[in-house]
C-alpha cells in the first residue's frame, strides 16, 4: 500500500490503506530561541546561546549577518561558525546586497548540539575591505530531520535589486505538511510589525532581524513577509523549509489462516505496525485495511500467499 503522509515511507503488499497526518511525533516544533546579538568594530563574535534539553532529533540554526560600513560591489565573506565547540554546517548560499554596503545574510545548522548555555563563535573575513559588524543568533527546533535538516529543493536566497529601494518584500517558500519554514533577513533601515506568523527579534543598535515561521499545515508553500519602517530600505535575504524525521515504513502482517478444499476464503485479518511515537493505526490512518489471497475455492491443496 502507499502512504500519502511524507512522514512514512511506502511498503509493500496489497493492503489496502492510505496514511493521513500522524501526530506531534514527526511535526518540527521549537525547542529555543535566543535573542540576537551584535558585535561592532570586529569580524569575530563569541556570545552564549541556549538549547534547551528533553527535546529529540533537536537541531540548532545560528542566524548569521554580516556587513562592511563601506565596500565594492562584489566583496564576499568567508564566515564559519561553531557553537558548544562543534563546527555547524551551512546551510546553503549566501544572500548579498550590495545598494548600502556589502551586508550579507545566511544560516548554518548543527545537528544533536549540547543543551544548556554554550558559546556561538562566528568568525568571518572579506575577500576585500574591513568587517564593521557580525550579528547572530540561535534558534534550535525538535522533531528535524538528522540527515537533511534543510528540505531539499526549498532553500533560495533573495536581495534588492541594484538601485532599487524597497518598504517590503514576499519570499515564497516551498513546504509540505509538519515542515516548518525560517527566513533570515538583514537590512538597512529598521522593520516594521512583522506577520503575525513571525517571530522578530534584533538589537537595539543595529538593523538586524530573524524570523520563524510556523507553517504547521499541509501547504506547497508558505509566503514569508517583511515590512521596513523606511521605505529606502535594502535587504539581504534566506530562507528554506525545515524537514521533520522520517517515520519508517508501515509493515503489515497477515494472520495465518486454513480451509477444507472447495471451501469459500475464511474472513482474512492481520495487524500493522511501526507506527511512530503515540500513532496508532485508528489515529494515523483512514479507509479500511483488507488483505486478499490468490486462493480460490477451486485452489488445490497447498500454501497461499495473503497480501
Amino acid at each position: 500500500f502507499t502512504s500519502s503522509d511524507p512522514n512514512y515511507s511506502n511498503a509493500t503488499g496489497s493492503g489496502s490503506i492510505t496514511i493521513t497526518s500522524s501526530s506531534s511525533s514527526t511535526i518540527v516544533t521549537l525547542n529555543n530561541t535566543n535573542i540576537a546579538a551584535a558585535v561592532f568594530g570586529s569580524s569575530s563574535y563569541s556570545k552564549p546561546m541556549t538549547v534547551n534539553a528533553g527535546g529529540s532529533n533537536t537541531v540548532a540554526f545560528a542566524t548569521v549577518w554580516v556587513d562592511e560600513g563601506s565596500g565594492t560591489a562584489g566583496t564576499t565573506f568567508n564566515v564559519t561558525a561553531t557553537y558548544g565547540g562543534k563546527t555547524m554546517t551551512s546551510a546553503g548560499a549566501t544572500s548579498y546586497d550590495y545598494n548600502y554596503a556589502p551586508i550579507s545574510s545566511q544560516v548554518f545548522y548543527l545537528v544533536n548540539p549540547p543543551t544548556g548555555s554554550n558559546t556561538l563563535t562566528i568568525t568571518a573575513t572579506a575577500s576585500s575591505g574591513t568587517i564593521q559588524e557580525v550579528v547572530a543568533n540561535l534558534i534550535s527546533y525538535n522533531g528535524v530531520n538528522q540527515t537533511a535538516p534543510v528540505r531539499p529543493g526549498t532553500y533560495q536566497t533573495l536581495h534588492s535589486l541594484n538601485g532599487v529601494t524597497v518598504g517590503s518584500f514576499t519570499a515564497t517558500l516551498s513546504s509540505n505538511i509538519n515542515d516548518l519554514t525560517m527566513g533570515a533577513v538583514e537590512a538597512t533601515y529598521t522593520f516594521a510589525s512583522p506577520a503575525s506568523n513571525q517571530t522578530v527579534d534584533g538589537t537595539a543598535s543595529a538593523y538586524y532581524k530573524v524570523g520563524s515561521d510556523h507553517a504547521t499545515n499541509a501547504a506547497a508553500s508558505v509566503t514569508d513577509t517583511w515590512s521596513f519602517t523606511n521605505p529606502w530600505a535594502y535587504y539581504a535575504y534566506v530562507g528554506f523549509s525545515i524537514q521533520p524525521v522520517s517515520g519508517p515504513a508501515l509493515t503489515y502482517t497477515a494472520t495465518p489462516a486454513s480451509r477444507s478444499y472447495g471451501s469459500a476464503n475464511p474472513a482474512l485479518t492481520g495487524t500493522v505496525t511501526e507506527f511512530v511515537g503515540t500513532d496508532t493505526q485508528a489515529s494515523a490512518t483512514t479507509g479500511t485495511l483488507t488483505f486478499t489471497s490468490t486462493a480460490t475455492a477451486s485452489s488445490g491443496a497447498g500454501s497461499y500467499p495473503i497480501n
